[in-house]
């Protein structure tokens, strides 16, 4: 099977989150919290030594993912969420390396911000938008690298990106940005330079998993998706994107 192929089949996967995100409240709250729920347990296996160890991670990175919507022992759901990812942090320093911490608190950081998110009046439209542009330097990338090729971006942590192929992801970002700017205003006024940033840190994500996935020496964050890996692989390039997202609609 053809690459292409494979990456059309596990397209198909994520049909039922589309709907799910389109619908809009309630289905968008679950939506979203299944994929927090899936990506805990893949980031959980990536760092946890046992199935014991697995369990209790993925429980607490899920409680973190959903604590910025949680009010207990009256701190802010924010706060809360801040002091569980701190809490993470710590855990994992003390039982692995500090490089695997920072990756985990850049996942949950992303995760908990995501809860904020859907809260947002324009949510769905956000989204869905955030999701066009992410897309778009995906498509773009692999096919503009695979027509021009030449230099490899980051050859020791993904051989097959190419500068061309990065250069062709960011075009599609800013493209995607202008065709989205009515929905994503709200977020930077200027849709080409909000397309660009977006465009860097979707290619910075993804290069910073698979940076992740090397040190601890795995190949895809699970096997839900055959052919494609894991949801984490799927959204690697969401992890900037999104803390980015929700503190510039915050500050605006």
């Amino acid at each position: 099977m053809t690459e292409l192929k494979q990456r059309i089949i596990g397209a198909l996967y994520f049909i039922p989150f589309i709907i799910g995100t389109i619908a809009g409240q309630p289905y968008l709250g679950v939506t979203i919290g299944a994929l927090q729920v899936l990506m805990a347990y893949e980031l959980a296996k990536l760092i946890g030594s046992s199935q014991k160890a697995v369990i209790m991670l993925a429980a607490l990175f899920v409680l973190t993912a959903l604590s910025s919507q949680i009010s207990v022992f009256g701190l802010s759901p924010l706060l809360l969420s801040a002091l569980l990812t701190a809490l993470c942090f710590v855990i994992i320093v003390v039982k692995a390396r500090f490089a695997i911490a920072l990756f985990a608190t850049a996942v949950l950081l992303c995760l908990s911000n995501l809860s904020v998110l859907i809260t947002l009046p324009n949510a769905v439209s956000l989204l869905v938008s955030l999701c066009l542009i992410v897309t778009a330097v995906d498509i773009a990338a692999y096919f503009v690298g695979r027509a021009v090729g030449g230099k490899k971006l980051a050859p020791s942590i993904s051989p097959g990106k190419t500068i061309s192929g990065a250069i062709g992801g960011l075009i599609g970002a800013m493209l995607m940005a202008y065709i989205a700017s009515p929905y994503i205003s709200d977020i930077y006024p200027n849709s080409l330079i909000l397309g660009l940033v977006l465009g860097i840190l979707a290619q910075a994500g993804d290069l910073y998993e698979s940076a992740f996935k090397r040190r601890v020496g795995v190949k895809d964050s699970s096997n839900f998706i055959p052919g494609h890996g894991g949801f984490l692989d799927r959204f690697d390039g969401y992890i900037f994107i999104i803390p980015l997202v929700v503190a510039m609609i915050a500050t605006a």
